[in-house]
């Protein structure tokens, strides 16, 4: 008698054997997606009840659109009715009914499976557009597909490349804490991945490494494997390679014959787990090479996150760039088919590999033009013999191109790159721990070697090498500028190097053109579309990404000022190099809930503190009734030191706290209206400024009521009205108005207006007293051009909470 369990069975493992088996979620007659949940109840293949369908397959990213559903039957008579209207007791009849009513809210790939061997198994596949009554059918045949062909039948291949770096990484930080398991350090890991990849390319030793019975034996095999991928790929730096791969013979998982686990009592066969780990990468990694149009590119993403997730960069000063940074690099550069690209600091290659990827694409099928690109047009420099290993293999596990990186100082090769190999384009990511000259340096160096050829140079960097005031970092921005344009700067997201803490921006220069009167293009591009998610770190979860950058690209290129994200000036080499210290602040995105969340963080703040709050209003009232617009005002930009007068806060060390004291004391934060502590005047008299500086007398230390304090360091930004007189941090500047005595509506509408500010402070740029002067705030206007204080005052009134201030 036919078993419809025997079916399922064959489903069942034939995903379950997929590589990409990590990133689905499986279930089986029921979800734990309630919107699938809701349809099912009421979508039974007999007309009423529960609907419970064999297999139900989701994908669990940012993006819940897609879905799968599978129905089978014992009995392959049973594949198909005539007239596909019996849903009970057919497998195609009872999916395509679950999957109409599913499409009613995803995009379905509906899939009826019939018999009970694979030999005789019959397979339909039905493609469902989410919202629409049609469908098509796809495929009849006797197989089942893999995940990676039903991801490329939806048709949306952010989505299915989202989904596959998800696996990619989850792939690479379970080796990570496996290698960690086992006390393997970060660079040890690396080279040993390194070394597993590159032997799994030698097809005896793909077939041969389970049979050895030591971990000293299979070490030697790795390292010959490794000699004959090197040699047939004619790789020029294969002695500093093999040097950098022998170092494993000396580590313990390949030394010692037994190895400890950090949460086993006993001790493991070292054997065991070295071919373990070997046995994973070449069944769960190596099989997603066959997914791939572009070959071995998926290994060297693979060994890209590895590293990455090993934390190598923070020990070694590397600083992984993401990949959709190096490919919006090749944009920024326009690179083509023909450019010539060199990196001088190449880490692990990855700006040689977007590069090479463009220019492939570009080339098509021309196989004279493609090895042309992978032998002539890439060329990296990378000082450290770990780095030069790990750049060369991840080339080769992207199909060729590592020919012309050399092991060395680019310093030092800087005439023989030039002479030899005449590049015309240079991608770098600088070592971030050489200071902001040395990375400054670097970029000077790649001008030079693109100069004869009218190069570009595209370059990320620390943020404080736009706008530090440093001696020698100005002296090597000056040279650069007497001979080369800077094109651009673009500001990039804060966490855009998440884990690493580090704010860059990206440069573009032209060498061989002088920049005095030309303006630089300046981009704010500090969205880019990705999100943190736990154990996949930066990824572009809700598919914003090719939009985000076609907006970006389309305004580099047309040099367009565009509110919010772009801005052209004309710059020194004394001058800041990004594009907060130059654009307009979009006032387009203020509204009356900005000011109402100031008057309600305040009004709670004098509740909570037992200060001024007026209770006999209830809560949340309104002075004047009228509704006040402030679309209909004119408004007027005016430099800061024109409306205020603008102090310097005191202290750098606080005095004496005292719960009790009758003195605020104002400090860099967000909270609490900026008071972080109270003190007695005495103490306040007796403290001086500093530790070892001379005291001054008290009016030097406490400021007057009807103030703004705003703190230029820290919380950077942050605007709050003072009622009462204060002390505060040399990280506060206290504002006063110069025509007119500010009172509490008048602040809680400035307040709001400076907070406007904050996206241009940050990490390095503080909003010193002695740059607030040139700032500036728009400000509604009066009949003769004046700030019109009195309108001000009277929207605040016509607000929620002007009645509680």
């Amino acid at each position: 008698m036919a078993n419809e369990r025997n079916t399922e069975n064959i489903v069942r493992d034939h995903f379950k054997k997929d590589p990409l088996y990590n990133i689905i979620k499986l279930e089986e007659q029921k979800s734990s997606n309630k919107k699938i949940d809701e349809i099912l109840q009421y979508s039974s293949k007999s007309g009423s009840g529960v609907g419970k369908p064999e297999f139900l397959i989701t994908f669990p990213s940012g993006d819940a659109d897609y879905i799968i559903v599978i129905e089978c039957k014992a009995d392959i008579t049973l594949h198909k009715s005539k007239k596909e209207d019996n849903p009970k007791d057919y497998a195609v009849d009872g999916v395509i009914k679950y999957a109409k009513k599913l499409a009613e809210k995803f995009n379905v790939i509906a899939i009826a499976v019939s018999g009970e061997t694979e030999k005789e198994m019959l397979v339909s596949h039905f493609l469902f557009k989410k919202q629409t009554k049609t469908y098509s059918e796809l495929k009849e045949g006797n197989i089942l597909c893999s995940i990676n062909d039903y991801l490329r039948i939806f048709g949306n291949n952010n989505f299915a490349d989202n989904l596959k770096n998800i696996d990619i990484i989850q792939k690479a930080i379970y080796l990570n804490e496996l290698y960690q398991s086992y006390s393997v350090t970060e660079n040890t890991r690396c080279t040993m991945i390194s070394a597993i990849l590159v032997s799994l390319l030698d097809d005896p030793f793909r077939s041969s490494y389970n049979k050895y019975n030591s971990s000293a034996s299979l070490a030697k095999a790795i390292l010959s494997a490794i000699q004959n991928v090197l040699e047939k790929n004619n790789v020029k730096g294969k002695g500093e390679m093999l040097g950098e791969y022998n170092k494993i013979l000396n580590e313990p998982l390949f030394k010692e014959e037994k190895i400890k686990h950090r949460d086993e009592k006993d001790y493991q066969l070292s054997i065991e787990i070295n071919k373990g780990i070997i046995d994973y990468i070449h069944e769960n990694v190596y099989p997603l090479v066959d997914m791939e149009q572009s070959g071995f590119d998926v290994l060297g993403r693979f060994y890209t996150e590895f590293i990455r997730y090993a934390g190598s960069e923070q020990s070694q000063g590397l600083v992984l760039t993401p990949s959709h940074i190096t490919d919006l690099f090749c944009d920024l550069a326009n690179i083509n088919e023909n450019s010539i690209l060199y990196d001088p600091c190449c880490g692990t290659g990855g700006f040689l590999i977007a590069g090479m990827k463009r220019m492939l694409k570009l080339a098509g099928d021309r196989e004279t033009k493609i090895k042309s690109i992978k032998s002539k047009q890439l060329i990296g420099v990378e000082l450290r013999p770990s780095m030069f290993t790990y750049a060369c293999s991840n080339m080769m596990m992207r199909g060729d191109g590592k020919s012309n990186i050399y092991c060395g100082d680019c310093f030092s090769l800087e005439n023989s790159v030039m002479k030899n190999h005449k590049p015309n384009i240079a991608f770098l990511n600088p070592p971030y721990d050489v200071g902001n000259a040395g990375q400054m340096r670097f970029i000077e160096h790649a001008l030079k070697v693109v100069e004869p050829q009218n190069g570009i140079v595209v370059a990320i960097v620390q943020m404080s090498c736009a706008f530090k005031n440093e001696k020698e970092l100005i002296a090597i921005k000056k040279r650069i500028l007497e001979k080369n344009r800077l094109i651009a700067s673009l500001s990039m997201p804060d966490d855009l190097f998440y884990p690493i803490g580090v704010i860059t921006t990206i440069m573009v220069f032209k060498a061989g053109e002088k920049n005095e009167k030309k303006k630089t293009w300046f981009g704010y591009f500090k969205d880019d579309g990705f999100e943190k998610r736990k154990h996949r770190g930066r990824i572009d979860a809700r598919s914003k990404w090719l939009e985000i950058k076609d907006k970006w690209i389309r305004a580099y290129n047309n040099l367009d000022e565009v509110p919010g994200i772009s801005i052209k000036a004309e710059v020194t080499e004394e001058e800041e190099w990004c594009a907060e210290a130059y654009m307009k602040t979009d006032y387009s995105v203020l509204s009356e809930k900005n000011f109402e969340n100031k008057m309600r963080d305040y009004v709670a703040f004098t509740i909570e503190s037992n200060t001024s709050a007026n209770t006999n209003s209830k809560i949340g009232e309104k002075i004047k009734k009228k509704n006040i617009s402030l679309s209909e005002r004119k408004w007027k930009w005016f430099k800061y030191d024109s409306i205020f007068e603008i102090k310097h806060g005191f202290y750098n060390r606080k005095p004496d706290t005292n719960p009790n004291g009758e003195i605020i004391f104002i400090g860099a934060t967000e909270l609490n209206n900026g008071i972080t502590s109270h003190h007695k005047i005495e103490d306040i008299e007796a403290t001086p400024k500093a530790e070892n500086a001379p005291n001054v007398p008290l009016k030097e230390k406490i400021f007057e009521k009807n103030s703004i304090t705003v703190s230029n360091n820290g919380s950077v930004g942050y605007a709050f009205y003072q009622p009462i007189n204060f002390t505060c941090s040399h990280d506060v500047n206290p504002l006063y108005l110069k025509e007119k005595e500010l009172n509490k509506y008048i602040a809680m509408f400035l307040c709001p207006l400076i907070e406007l500010e904050q996206y241009r402070w940050a990490f390095g740029r503080k909003w010193r007293p002695i740059r607030m002067p040139l700032s500036e705030i728009k400000l509604p206007i009066n009949e003769k051009g004046n700030p019109d204080w009195n309108f001000m005052e009277n929207y605040i009134k016509s607000l929620p909470y002007s009645s509680n201030l």
